[in-house]
């Protein structure tokens, strides 16, 4: 199959998209995308990339939010010192920050939540609310544009803020800038995220992002008491800065050596009065994109997520379950969520509804886990990945949920790279595609982040992979362990253990305290045993659903040093949830209508 019929395959085309509107192309070839699993590989990388730019350079970036004390690295700088550097040294610093409801009232936001007003030497930030009633900007990215320099332009986009909490590292013991969430996440909660960095013609595509909402002739501002004081800052600020024009854009960078990954950008945006001029009519090319990959799936799906609400987002995939009998679906999510007290019940049995249908399309072929880190405290998980039979990647901003793909601005990015990973199985869903190295290897490197593994090991010929009968199927629900693993490679030839173990619960911290893996030297307390009871309640744990029946190419028997769980069956919602009740019931957004921020 030509690489044209395989992008028009996984791609969405221009008519797909359905918006005419905008300036993006269909996509982009020839770039170079590298992952950024969590915060602690993202910021080092901005900061080596802010602290490269100069004069007649350009740096545009748009956030849900922001704290400006945020540490880029262990000794600084923080972020709005990296911009106001860079903007000193003569780069042009353009940022829009979504102005939260939480300021609503305010006629000066809170300097801590937002960058607007530390970042300084001539740069212009400004808070927008330009959204949808109820909405927000969800999206998160910042480009760097080198005069004459054209092989340094980097793009960086996904899911991380540059807000405290978000500086974790592989091991998650948490950011030393913490946010605080609640209980169950303990004083420095760990948290889990991915973010692409883009080198390559999709940086112009995504400099065009922030060009159309740049250029948006809309008032920034909603209600009419902000307005008086947008325009006194606005004439402070001219006064103090004489923040530069937003200069031409430079000519897109040409595909470089070693670019071999397509790039399309998807996005979402609601209709609203007044329309936004590239895209009057909305766009929806998330939820357009992600039905059309899902419909190519045959093996398995890799979801990471912070949220998986609404049944109209959960059906997509149920439907794919439906339609393709051997596909595995692997999601990844939070234990608990992050906001505490009235917030939490209506979110999860939002969650429970969704996997219900999920699993009602599925069977045991649907797995769900979450993490926790060596001293048995739950990892946040922030990211929002998903890919598809190894071809296709996203790295997202927007949650699957309905706000996301219909009501907030979002931009993710979908990467199908040319060059084909010859590691078995070499053809996963069997439609002649291959597998492709980018997407097989997040895919890998994120697995090997929660198995604690380092290096990937080479499958040799003669050991058994995830295409061999051997390795096609384990049963490991009931197994007890084993002392020494065997060597199963499982699908991209990543080595797994092939022994069996008792499917991981969730520690009980009431009474026994953490759970480690024995791997890790420590002491493991005694866990309490899983039970397939699905209505037991809180107490009790169940089996991570399916695990009999895992297929080695999905994910492996054993998790050494994280312990993984399945949600339970929630207890009876208090009363005081009828309207999150009836919400849930009828697809919408558990979350209140215009009540508090959207979720990260």
């Amino acid at each position: 199959m030509r690489d044209d019929e395989l992008l028009q395959r996984w791609f969405l085309t221009g008519a797909e998209r359905g918006n005419d509107a905008t300036r993006l192309p269909a996509w982009s070839r020839g770039n170079r995308v590298r992952p950024l699993v969590d915060g602690a590989t993202y910021f080092p990388a901005l900061a080596a990339a802010l602290d490269a730019t100069g004069p007649g350079d350009l740096v545009l970036f748009a956030d849900w939010q922001g704290d400006p004390d945020q540490r880029l690295t262990e000794r600084g700088p923080t972020i709005a010192e990296a911009l106001t550097a860079a903007a000193r040294r003569g780069a042009v610093v353009k940022g829009l920050v979504w102005r939260s409801p939480r300021e609503w009232q305010r006629l000066v936001p809170t300097r801590r939540r937002h960058l607007a007003q530390r970042v300084r030497g001539g740069a212009q930030v400004v808070l927008d609310q330009r959204v949808r009633n109820s909405g927000s900007h969800h999206q998160k990215f910042i480009v760097i544009r080198h005069a004459g320099r054209p092989d340094d332009d980097v793009a960086f986009v996904g899911s991380l803020d540059p807000a405290h909490s978000r500086r974790d590292d592989s091991a998650h013991l948490g950011d030393p800038q913490p946010l605080a969430f609640g209980k169950a996440y303990g004083s420095h909660p760990s948290w889990h995220d991915v973010h692409a960095e883009v080198r390559g013609p999709a940086v112009a595509d995504v400099e065009t992002v922030f060009r159309e909402r740049w250029e948006d002739r809309a008032p920034l501002s909603l209600l009419p008491w902000q307005v008086f004081g947008d325009l006194l800052r606005r004439a402070v600020r001219r006064l103090l800065h004489r923040p530069v024009p937003l200069p031409p854009p430079l000519p897109a960078p040409v595909a470089g050596t070693g670019g071999s990954c397509a790039v399309q950008l998807l996005r979402t945006y609601p209709p609203r009065r007044p329309r936004y001029p590239f895209a009057p009519e909305g766009e929806f090319s998330i939820a357009a994109g992600h039905a059309k990959a899902l419909r190519r799936a045959r093996r398995l799906v890799h979801v990471e997520e912070q949220f998986l609400w609404s049944r109209q987002v959960v059906q997509v995939f149920a439907d794919a379950l439906r339609a393709a009998p051997g596909l595995q679906l692997v999601v990844l999510l939070p234990r608990e969520p992050k906001r505490g007290g009235i917030a939490a019940p209506p979110l999860v049995l939002g969650q429970v509804h969704a996997l219900r249908l999920l699993r009602a399309a599925g069977g045991d072929r649907v797995h769900v886990f979450d993490l926790e880190n060596h001293d048995g405290e739950p990892v946040y998980v922030h990211s929002k990945v998903t890919v598809v039979d190894d071809v296709w990647a996203c790295v997202r901003s927007d949650n699957l949920n309905r706000r996301s793909w219909t009501h907030d601005s979002e931009l993710s990015v979908a990467v199908l790279d040319e060059v084909r990973d010859r590691r078995e199985p070499v053809d996963p869903a069997g439609l002649g595609d291959g597998a492709r190295r980018f997407a097989r290897e997040l895919r890998l490197q994120l697995v090997r982040e929660h198995l604690d593994r380092g290096t990937p090991a080479v499958a040799t010929p003669g050991t058994p992979t995830s295409s061999t009968p051997t390795a096609q199927w384990t049963r490991c629900a009931a197994a007890p362990r084993r002392s020494t693993p065997g060597t199963t490679a499982a699908a991209g030839a990543l080595a797994l253990p092939g022994g069996c173990a008792s499917t991981a619960t969730r520690s009980s911290r009431a009474g026994s305290g953490s759970s480690r893996h024995p791997s890790t030297g420590s002491s493991s307390t005694r866990r309490r045993p899983a039970t397939a009871d699905p209505g037991a309640g809180p107490a009790r744990r169940r089996p991570v659903p399916g695990s009999e029946h895992l297929p080695a190419a999905a994910l492996p028997a054993r998790w050494p040093g994280r312990q993984h769980r399945t949600f339970h069956r929630p207890a009876p919602c208090p009363r005081a949830c009828g309207v999150a009740r009836r919400s849930s019931r009828d697809g919408r957004s558990p979350v209140r209508r215009g009540r508090g921020a959207a979720a990260g």
